[in-house]
C-alpha cells in the first residue's frame, strides 16, 4: 500500500492554500467569515452525497435543492468558509452526471453551484470520470476543491495528472480534521469503459490501515470517512479496528438514509440528489494539546424537502439560469406519455433498448439497468427528459455475436433488451447493438472475447432514443406507451 500512494504533507498542497481563499476563488463570496473560536467551540460537517447533477427540487413541493440545501446551511449552520469558519462542507461522490440541467453540459453547472456551496472537497465517486478526464480536471478547477481517493492510486503519469489525493487535514476555528475517502472497490467494473485504466483500486481495509496512520503522523486532531459507499458496508471493518480512533463515516449508495454506530463510530448516509445532507458536529477546547481536543461527536441526517427555511437567493438565481439555458438546448418537446414509463420496466426496455435497434437497423439491442436512472414521468416529453432518464455518456457500439453468446448476454439480470426475433439460432450470427460500458466488461459481460472489432458508431444513446421518439410523433390520443417498438 505505502508503494502505491504517495502520503504527501497535506498543509503544503497547494489545495490547502486554496481552501483557506476559498470565497474569493470558488464564486462563493457570499459566504461571510465566521469569527475564531475561543476554548470551547465546536465545528459543524456538513455532507452530501450521491448529488448526481440534481440542482433543482424533485417534488411538488418545490423542495430540495442546491439553493435551499445553502439556504439551510446559511441558516442553521452560519456556514462559512475559511480555516477561521466552523463548518466544512464535503461531498462523498458523484456530483456532474445524472439530471439533464447538468449532465448536458458535462456537469459544469454542477460544479459551478458547488463553488457557490463553498465545498471544501470531495470523495471520487464512481460516476466522476464519465465525461473524460479532461472534463473532469475542468469540473474540478470550477468547483475549487481537491478531489481525495484514498484507495484510489495513479500508476501511469495520464493519471497522475488527475492530482488525487490520498487524504486533506483541513483546519477550521482551531481544529485540524483529518478527511479520509474511499471509492467503491467496484469502480473499474461500474465506472465507464477505459475510466478508470492507470488507476489501481485498493481494499477498503488496506487502503484505511495505511492512510489512518498517515493522516494522524500530520497532527490531525479528528478523524471522519468519506465513502462512496453505503457506510454500514464498512462497520464491520471500523469495529475490528477501533484503535484508528476514526469519528464518523459519511457514505453513500445506500437505499435509504443511515443514521446508525459501529462500535463508537458514527455511519451516516444523507438522501441522495441534494435531498437533504449529513451533518456532524465536533465539539472541543482548543486549549487543550493536539488529538485530545475533541470532546463529543453528533451526528443528524437532514432531510432539506421537510424544512421550512427558504432557499438561498443567489444560488437560486444562479440555477434559474442554468435551468432557462438548459431548457431552450433541450426543451424541444419531441412526444407524450399519459401513463409514463418505470425504470427497469419491459416498457422501459421496449422504448431504450427497442429505439436504439430500430434506430440503428440490427437485430437485437441491450442496455444496462442500472444506467437508467429514473422514471420517465407522465406529461410531455423533451430531449430534456431523454437526458434525465439516460444521463450518463454511454457510447453505442454494434456487434456480430453468434446467438451462444447473445443468448448468454440476455440472460444477465442487469440488462434490459429488445430482439431479436423469434427463438434464437445458437449457430446463427446476429447483428447487435450495446453499450462500450457493456462491451468492455461491464456488468460481468465478456462480449470482447465474442467479437473482437466492434462497430464505432459515434453516437452516444441519447441520440437514437432522441430521433426514434421524435419522429413517432405521440400525443395525448397517440401517447408513446402505445407506439413503443417491439422485435417480438
Amino acid at each position: 500500500m505505502a508503494s502505491l500512494f504517495a502520503l504527501a504533507a497535506c498543509d503544503k498542497n497547494p489545495a490547502a492554500a486554496a481552501d483557506a481563499a476559498a470565497p474569493a476563488a470558488s464564486g462563493g463570496a457570499s459566504l461571510t467569515r465566521a469569527d475564531a473560536s475561543s476554548a470551547s467551540a465546536a465545528v459543524t460537517l456538513l455532507v452530501t452525497a450521491d448529488e448526481n447533477g440534481y440542482l433543482l427540487p424533485q417534488d411538488a413541493a418545490k423542495k430540495g435543492g442546491a439553493a435551499q440545501v445553502l439556504g439551510v446551511w446559511k441558516t442553521e449552520d452560519h456556514h462559512a468558509t475559511g480555516t477561521s469558519a466552523t463548518t466544512l462542507a464535503l461531498s462523498t461522490g458523484d456530483h456532474w452526471a445524472g439530471s439533464s440541467i447538468s449532465a448536458f453540459y458535462s456537469g459544469e453547472p454542477m460544479a459551478e453551484a458547488m463553488a457557490m456551496m463553498g465545498y471544501a472537497g470531495a470523495g471520487l465517486g464512481n460516476h466522476e470520470l464519465d465525461f473524460g478526464r479532461d472534463q473532469f480536471k475542468k469540473n474540478q478547477d470550477k468547483a475549487g476543491f481537491p478531489t481525495i481517493a484514498s484507495n484510489v492510486g495513479a500508476i501511469d503519469d495520464a493519471s497522475k495528472s488527475l492530482k488525487l489525493e490520498p487524504f486533506h487535514v483541513y483546519e477550521r476555528s482551531g481544529l485540524k480534521i483529518g478527511v479520509i475517502a474511499l471509492s467503491t472497490t467496484d469502480n473499474p467494473k461500474t465506472a465507464m469503459a477505459g475510466r478508470f485504466d492507470g488507476l489501481k483500486v485498493a481494499g477498503y481495509e488496506d487502503a484505511l490501515s495505511t492512510v489512518v496512520p498517515a493522516v494522524w503522523a500530520k497532527d490531525a486532531d479528528v478523524i471522519v470517512v468519506l465513502a462512496d459507499e453505503c457506510p454500514t458496508v464498512l462497520g464491520p471493518i471500523l469495529e475490528k479496528h477501533p484503535d484508528w480512533n476514526v469519528a464518523a463515516v459519511v457514505g453513500g449508495h445506500c437505499h435509504a438514509p443511515v443514521d446508525a454506530k459501529a462500535g463508537k463510530v458514527l455511519l451516516l448516509s444523507p438522501p441522495r440528489h441534494l435531498q437533504g445532507f449529513a451533518r456532524v458536529k465536533l465539539a472541543f477546547d482548543a486549549t487543550k494539546p493536539a488529538k485530545q481536543r475533541v470532546s463529543s461527536v453528533t451526528g443528524e441526517v437532514v432531510d432539506v424537502s421537510a424544512s421550512v427555511v427558504p432557499a438561498d437567493g443567489d444560488l437560486g438565481k444562479t440555477v434559474d439560469a442554468q435551468k432557462k439555458k438548459a431548457d431552450a438546448s433541450l426543451g424541444e418537446e419531441i412526444g407524450a406519455t399519459t401513463t409514463g414509463i418505470k425504470a427497469g420496466s419491459p416498457e422501459m426496455a421496449r422504448w431504450i433498448a427497442g429505439s436504439i435497434r430500430e434506430s440503428l437497423k440490427v437485430d437485437a439491442a441491450f442496455v444496462n439497468k442500472k444506467g437508467i436512472r429514473q422514471d420517465l414521468p407522465p406529461g410531455k416529453i423533451t430531449k430534456a427528459s431523454v437526458y434525465s432518464v439516460l444521463p450518463f455518456e454511454n457510447a453505442v457500439v454494434t456487434l456480430k455475436l453468434k446467438g451462444s453468446d447473445l443468448q448468454v448476454a440476455l440472460a444477465n439480470p442487469n440488462i434490459l433488451s429488445d430482439g431479436p426475433k423469434g427463438k434464437i439460432d445458437l449457430a446463427k450470427v446476429y447483428d447487435v447493438a450495446t453499450l462500450d460500458y457493456l462491451y468492455f466488461g461491464g456488468d460481468g459481460l465478456e462480449l470482447e472475447k465474442a467479437d473482437k472489432e466492434p462497430g464505432e458508431t459515434g453516437r452516444v444513446w441519447q441520440t437514437p432514443v432522441i430521433e426514434w421518439t421524435k419522429k413517432q410523433g405521440s400525443d395525448d390520443k397517440k401517447p408513446l406507451e402505445k407506439v413503443l417498438p417491439s422485435a417480438k
